[in-house]
C-alpha cells in the first residue's frame, strides 16, 4: 500500500478520534443538539468542495452506500422488537417505513442520474 494512502488513513483515525474529544468537552458548554448541528455544519463546508473535484465514476458506488447507512437505525428497532422485546407502535412503523422509502428512493434516483 503506499505511503499516502497509509497517512490518509492515519489522518481519517486521528480526526474520528479527535472529534469524540471534542465532543466531549463540547457538552459541557454547549447542548448536545447544537453541538451535532455545528459539527455537521463544519464537516460540510470542508467536504462538499471536495466532492466536486472527484469524478462520478468514483462517487458512484459509494453514493450507493449512504442509504445503506440510513437503515442503521431501522436495523437497532428490528433487533431491539426480536432480542429485547421491545413494542412496536405506530411512530416507529411509519418513522421506519419513511427511511426505507427514502433510501428506496436515493437508490432508484441516482440510478437514473447514473444510468443503470
Amino acid at each position: 500500500m503506499p505511503l499516502r494512502y497509509l497517512l490518509l488513513g492515519l489522518v481519517i483515525v486521528t480526526s474520528w478520534a479527535l472529534n469524540i474529544i471534542v465532543i466531549k468537552l463540547g457538552v459541557a458548554e454547549l447542548p448536545p443538539l447544537l453541538l451535532t448541528t455545528l459539527r455537521f455544519i463544519l464537516v460540510a463546508t470542508r467536504l462538499a468542495p471536495l466532492s466536486l473535484l472527484a469524478p462520478l465514476s468514483l462517487l458512484a458506488p459509494l453514493s450507493l452506500l449512504a442509504p445503506l447507512s440510513l437503515l442503521v437505525p431501522v436495523g437497532a428497532v428490528v433487533l431491539g422488537i426480536v432480542l429485547l422485546e421491545e413494542q412496536l407502535n405506530a411512530h416507529i412503523a411509519f418513522g421506519g417505513a419513511l427511511v426505507i422509502a427514502g433510501a428506496a428512493l436515493i437508490v432508484i434516483r441516482f440510478r437514473a442520474l447514473v444510468g443503470r
